[in-house]
């Protein structure tokens, strides 16, 4: 086949707020506590067609504390772990915890302050999960931890919901953090947490779950042999079993999703290219010549790319994406706010690059003189 074209140039929201009767002093937040510019890759969505949803806010759902007893938190009844269990919660490899320290200033209100005291570690050397039962819909997750035996004893990646948040737990000895909220995607019916050791064990003394809604989403469904809403822009496109496939090798083509302008949002595409070179997503799309792509080649390369005014820029790059001649990847792409995160079979392989500040703009396809087969299209917006 002939050589791609695609020249790269060098170069939580916060908890709902409590009622106005009990509104006690928000939690401090020591400097250590992680951001949502750790956040990487959603979960795809499921159901068909864009839908409209409501404009109301996040609304707690419940809080649990893990490894005690029932308690207020930002003004809110929390469940103790077996009250929790009791209403459908489960966990794997977790043992009871305690911390008997002080923590260091600034201090928690009391009511964390007892939520602190206690919390769930690993069992064994495996990974710590938690799973929910919760009807299909958008939420808001928030985490608590503290580190009660050394300084940064322990640093772990969480990954709630397929949204992945990295290094969490490095912290001062009696030092405390509170990580959300993280907002993701509920399908099935259930939501799994699971906190993987990078160094140490994890330790998470709480959790609140708050109920959000979801924009918009979308989910390409190609049965019928029609690309609803999809534009070609260059080269061949056409729907075969169900998948929406290029099928030309002539040059750098499009195909554009017109029916959305996002900022943020997960887009994920599985996709098998049938040369070695370029294919890849197009987000940010405002014309041919002004769009932002994940492009991915023959030999296992990913790049960031920025085109501006007809000009290619690489922002980032990543090697080890697992894509090439006939090889199918599931590939997501995740913008909240100035960060960009790359998941390809569910490995993040670039993390929180900063693109700058988000602008409106819809999402499409990329064929660089690959003829390339694209499937399980979804579209989703993360809560506000």
């Amino acid at each position: 086949p002939p050589t791609a074209a695609l020249a790269v140039p060098e170069s939580v929201t916060t908890p709902p707020a409590p009622p106005a009767e009990a509104a006690p002093p928000a939690a401090p937040v020591i400097a250590a506590a992680p951001t949502l510019q750790d956040v990487t890759v959603p979960a795809p969505l499921a159901e068909p067609a864009p839908v409209p949803a409501a404009t109301a806010g996040p609304s707690f759902l419940k809080g649990i504390h893990l490894g005690g007893e029932a308690v207020t938190i930002e003004g809110w009844h929390w469940q103790s772990q077996k009250q929790a269990e009791a209403d459908g919660m489960t966990l794997t490899n977790a043992r009871k915890v305690s911390v008997s320290l002080a923590m260091i200033p600034p201090p928690p209100d009391a009511d964390t302050r007892a939520m602190l005291t206690s919390g769930i570690s690993t069992a064994r050397s495996e990974p710590l999960a938690l799973s929910f039962k919760l009807p299909d819909g958008g939420y808001e997750v928030t985490f608590w931890t503290a580190e009660n035996q050394r300084a940064h004893a322990r640093v772990f990646d969480l990954t709630c919901g397929g949204v992945v948040v990295s290094g969490l737990g490095d912290l001062p000895l009696g030092g405390w953090a509170k990580c959300g909220p993280i907002a993701v995607e509920v399908r099935n019916q259930k939501l799994d947490i699971v906190a993987k050791a990078l160094r140490g064990a994890p330790v998470l003394m709480g959790i609140a779950i708050s109920r959000t809604t979801v924009a918009k989403s979308y989910v390409a469904d190609f049965s019928a042999g029609v690309a609803k809403d999809w534009t070609p822009l260059g080269g061949t496109w056409a729907c075969v079993n169900g998948n929406y496939n290029h099928t030309s090798a002539e040059g750098l083509d499009l195909s554009i999703y017109d029916a959305l302008a996002v900022k943020d949002f997960a887009f994920t595409v599985s996709m098998m290219p049938r040369f070695d070179n370029i294919a890849g997503l197009v987000f940010g799309f405002k014309d041919a010549q002004n769009y932002d792509a994940l492009t991915l080649d023959g030999q296992g390369g990913a790049a960031l790319v920025r085109v501006a005014n007809g000009m290619r820029t690489q922002v980032a790059q990543a090697a080890g994406s697992g894509a090439g001649k006939w090889k199918t990847v599931s590939v997501t792409v995740t913008r909240i706010g100035r960060k960009v995160t790359v998941t390809i079979n569910g490995t993040a392989i670039i993390t929180a690059a900063d693109l700058g500040e988000p602008v409106e703009g819809k999402v499409g396809l990329l064929a660089d003189f690959n003829p390339v087969d694209f499937s399980a299209i979804t579209i989703g917006l993360p809560p506000r």
